[in-house]
């Protein structure tokens, strides 16, 4: 096997066409980023758009990065934002302002709820749980 560091983030940590991944190490993290570039163009794909949390990797020349213009440190991916600095993730949810809420809009606001990596589970089924005592 040519690339085995690359070909088990490429089975284990690609969603679509995002690749959410880590490494505590900075040497792994290297050898990751050199693999998975020289294993995608294998197949015709060019990978772009790092981000890390380690600042000695954050210059846009090395590895460049989609970057949100509100905060520096947040970068978004799945669907979600991630600030790089502080490890966390920020979710996104709007919610319709009506005076009054009938079962349809409740189950519709539950719907919108966008969660790739089932992190919000336990708050959807609260609100599930919610929707049922209506």
């Amino acid at each position: 096997m040519h690339f085995p560091l690359a070909s088990r983030f490429v089975l284990q940590d690609f969603y679509l066409d995002d690749c959410l991944s880590g490494s505590s190490d900075a040497r792994e993290f290297e050898t990751l980023k050199s693999q998975l570039s020289q294993l995608l163009q294998r197949g015709g794909m060019n990978l772009h758009k790092w981000c890390t949390n380690v600042p000695r990797f954050n210059k846009q020349d090395i590895f460049p990065f989609d970057r949100n213009s509100e905060q520096i440190n947040t970068v978004k991916t799945l669907g979600l934002l991630w600030n790089s600095f502080s490890d966390t993730f920020t979710y996104k949810v709007s919610v319709r302002k009506t005076p009054r809420f009938t079962k349809r809009d409740v189950l519709s606001q539950i719907a919108r709820i966008y969660d790739p990596l089932g992190l919000l589970g336990p708050v959807i089924s609260k609100a599930k749980i919610f929707m049922q005592q209506l």
